[in-house]
């Protein structure tokens, strides 16, 4: 990748550690204190597999739900740069997305990228393009709903990337697998080990 984003990517990820390292030392009431304030970004491998994965499906409308302060956007925004697509992300912090358009821009890659700080099923609602890739990584109590809202958006044979399902509580995770595994308009959905857990979703191309 170029120097500028790799110098993002790099600061980003020395925050990351400090985050690791409070997680460990705070109590699990003053973490969730935190926890509005902190990145929870979804990690270096997940972010190169679906830098990947974009690229190698040549994915060019690409959603992202839970822009946080953009490191998982970074790397959707470099991919679609590479298949002449574009990001729409959505975050209802705007204070977060504010960090995220300086990430973008010190990177090079805010041209890339619609950032919309807004309820995502209100926003979504209202939308009317097509997606052929979506990564959710909203709160988990929200993913059903939100699946719900962006669903009849995305294209035919698709690609959905669900973040955070087995780390830290896989049992919130359960009523959003069981709704989309179960799904008639999905063929394969599957969980892959990678990060704190990427349930991966195909939707039928006819």
């Amino acid at each position: 990748m170029e120097e500028a984003i790799e110098r993002v990517l790099t600061r980003l990820h020395a925050e990351m550690e400090r985050e690791n390292e409070l997680r460990h030392i705070l109590s699990k009431e003053d973490w969730a204190l935190r926890r509005p304030d902190l990145m929870l970004a979804i990690g270096e491998s997940a972010g190169r597999f679906l830098n990947f994965l974009i690229k190698s499906t040549r994915s060019t409308r690409v959603l992202e739900v839970g822009t946080s302060v953009g490191y998982s956007t970074l790397w959707l925004a470099e991919a679609v740069r590479a298949t002449g697509g574009r990001v729409v992300s959505l975050d209802i912090n705007p204070s977060k997305q504010a960090l995220a358009a300086q990430n973008l821009e010190a990177a090079g890659l805010r041209s890339f990228v619609e950032l919309i700080a807004d309820d995502a099923v209100t926003t979504l609602g209202s939308m009317t393009a097509g997606f052929d890739f979506v990564l959710l990584d909203a709160e988990r109590s929200q993913h059903v709903d939100i699946f719900k809202a962006f669903h009849p958006k995305v294209l035919p044979g698709g690609i959905v990337v669900t973040d955070n399902i087995t780390f830290p509580k896989p049992e919130e995770s359960r009523p959003y697998l069981e709704h989309i595994r179960n799904h008639p308009d999905y063929t394969v959905s599957m969980l892959l080990e990678i990060e704190n857990g990427l349930e991966l979703s195909l939707k039928r191309s006819v």
